[in-house]
C-alpha cells in the first residue's frame, strides 16, 4: 500500500460548478472502490490577491491509502471530464497524484502559493522533476492550486467546513430557514463561526451564486458541525454533503512580512510601522492613509464594503504604530497600494489640541481680541498672547481589528478564535464525514 496524494483545482467557472462538489463526487466514488482516506478532503484557500480566481481561489486535496495510483488518477480524470467547466472552456482545470511522502519543493511552493503569484512553468518542472501523474484541460492553470494543495498539509492550525450541496441543475434563491440559521449561530457549544454578518444583518453560510453549494458551515470540530447541521431547517432537498479540513479563518496567507522596497504586485502578508499620513474619505466612501515601515511608504485602503472599521482607521493619527495585513493590487498610476484586511494597534501618539489660552484668575477660555492681537477674560479683563496646547485622550484604543465579517476574506481569522488556534492534526476521521441522500 502507498500513501497518494492528489490535487484537483480550476474545475469551475463563475457560470457555475465548484471544485469542492466534484471533490464531493470523487470522494463518494473512491469510497465505492474501498479506497482508504487518511485525512479529511482538504480545502486549500490560496492567494486572494490573484485576479483570474473564479471565486474564493480554493483547491482540494486528498490523502489515501492505495496500491494502484494509477487507478485513483483515472477515477479523478473521469469525474473531472465528465464535471469540470473545462468541457465548455470555461475552466483550466488540473489533476495531480503523487505516490509515497510529499518532496520538500512541493511543501515549499505550497507555501509561496498562499502569499506569492505562482508561474505555471514552476510546478510543470516539479511535475517533471518528480514524475507526478497529471492531467490539464485548456490552459491548465489548475495545476497550480492542485500541486499546491498536495504540498499543504494543514499541520498546525486549521478549521473544518461542512459543505452541503443541491442538485446541479437547481437554479435560484437557496431555500433554508433563516430563522434556523440564527437560532444555530447563537448556540455557542457548536463552535462556529462568520455564520452571519451581525453589523449588515446579512446571512453568510448560503451563497447567491450559480453553483450547486447550497450551503457552508465553518467551525472548530467536525462532530460539532454536523450537530449544527442537523438544527438547520432546510427547505429544499439537499443532494450531499462533505466536510473539509480547511484553512479557513487561520490567517495562513498573512504569515509572511512584505518588505516595502520589494514589493510585486498580489503579494499578501504584514508589515509593522508607523502611520505616515492621515486618513482621507475619497468618493465611494472609501478611506485610504499611508504608511511608513521607515524607510518606505506605501498607500493603503479601507474600502467602503469594510463599513465600521473604517471608522477606526479614521481614527489613527500620524505616528501611530501599527501592524497591518492585506494583499497588494496592480500598480495604479504608478504606485502600489495594499488592500487592508487586519488593523493591529500597537502604540498610540499623544494627541493634543490647541486652544485659546485660560485665565489663572477666573478659571474662564479667553476670547479673542482680534487676529493676532492675543486674548482676554471677559470677566476681570486680563490678556494673553498666545494660544496653548492641551493634551487630549484619544478615543481609539489599542488591539486588533478586523472588517465587517461580509468583507472578511475566507483565510482571515476572526476574532473569536484568537485563543483556538490548533496545534496538531487529530487524525481520527468521523464515519460520517461525507453522504449522498
Amino acid at each position: 500500500m502507498y500513501k497518494i496524494h492528489v490535487g484537483i483545482d480550476d474545475t469551475d467557472s463563475i457560470q457555475g460548478m465548484c471544485t469542492t462538489y466534484i471533490a464531493s463526487l470523487i470522494v463518494d466514488e473512491l469510497n465505492k472502490n474501498n479506497i482508504k482516506f487518511l485525512d479529511y478532503p482538504k480545502l486549500i484557500r490560496l492567494n486572494p490577491n490573484i485576479p483570474w480566481k473564479t471565486r474564493g481561489n480554493a483547491a482540494i486535496g486528498l490523502k489515501l491509502e492505495y496500491d494502484k495510483p494509477e487507478e485513483i488518477f483515472e477515477i479523478c480524470k473521469r469525474i473531472i471530464e465528465k464535471n469540470s467547466e473545462s468541457r465548455y472552456k470555461r475552466a483550466d482545470s488540473g489533476l495531480v497524484v503523487l505516490k509515497g511522502r510529499v518532496p520538500i519543493d512541493i511543501k515549499e511552493i505550497a507555501k509561496r502559493a498562499l502569499h506569492k503569484e505562482i508561474k505555471k512553468t514552476s510546478i510543470k518542472k516539479l511535475i517533471k522533476q518528480h514524475k507526478l501523474l497529471h492531467y490539464e484541460i485548456n490552459s491548465g492553470r489548475g495545476l497550480i492550486g492542485a500541486t499546491s494543495a498536495i504540498g499543504n498539509s494543514l499541520n498546525k492550525d486549521h478549521t473544518y467546513e461542512l459543505l452541503a450541496y443541491r442538485k446541479v441543475e437547481r437554479t435560484g434563491k437557496r431555500k433554508i430557514n433563516s430563522s434556523s440559521i440564527i437560532k444555530m449561530d447563537k448556540l455557542k457549544q457548536f463552535k462556529t463561526f462568520s455564520n452571519i454578518d451581525h453589523e449588515t444583518k446579512r446571512i453568510l453560510i448560503v451563497p447567491t451564486g450559480k453553483d450547486p453549494v447550497l450551503f457552508g458551515i465553518r467551525g472548530e470540530n467536525p462532530k460539532l458541525l454536523l450537530k449544527a447541521f442537523k438544527m438547520l431547517k432546510i427547505e429544499e432537498k439537499i443532494e450531499r454533503y462533505t466536510i473539509f479540513r480547511t484553512n479557513h479563518g487561520t490567517n495562513q496567507h498573512i504569515k509572511e512580512k512584505i518588505k516595502l522596497n520589494k514589493i510585486k504586485e498580489y503579494d499578501s502578508g504584514y508589515i509593522t510601522g508607523k502611520v505616515s499620513k492621515k486618513p482621507i474619505y475619497y468618493k465611494g466612501g472609501h478611506m485610504f492613509f499611508h504608511f511608513s515601515d521607515g524607510l518606505n511608504e506605501i498607500k493603503c485602503a479601507a474600502y467602503e464594503p469594510t463599513k465600521k472599521f473604517r471608522n477606526i482607521v479614521n481614527m489613527l493619527e500620524i505616528g501611530d504604530k501599527i501592524s497591518i495585513a492585506g494583499g497588494i493590487h496592480k500598480k495604479t498610476n504608478n504606485s502600489h497600494v495594499l488592500n487592508l484586511e487586519m488593523l493591529h494597534i500597537l502604540k498610540l501618539v499623544s494627541k493634543t489640541d490647541i486652544q485659546n489660552p485660560i485665565c489663572n484668575a477666573c478659571r474662564k477660555r479667553m476670547k479673542s481680541i482680534g487676529k493676532k492681537k492675543g486674548f482676554e477674560c471677559e470677566i476681570c479683563g486680563k490678556e494673553k498672547t498666545n494660544k496653548i496646547k492641551i493634551k487630549t485622550k484619544r478615543k481609539l484604543k489599542k488591539g486588533m481589528y478586523l472588517p465587517t465579517v461580509s468583507a472578511q476574506r475566507h483565510l482571515i481569522k476572526p476574532l473569536e478564535r484568537y485563543g483556538k488556534e490548533k496545534k496538531k492534526i487529530n487524525s481520527k476521521i468521523l464515519k460520517e464525514f461525507y453522504k449522498v441522500f
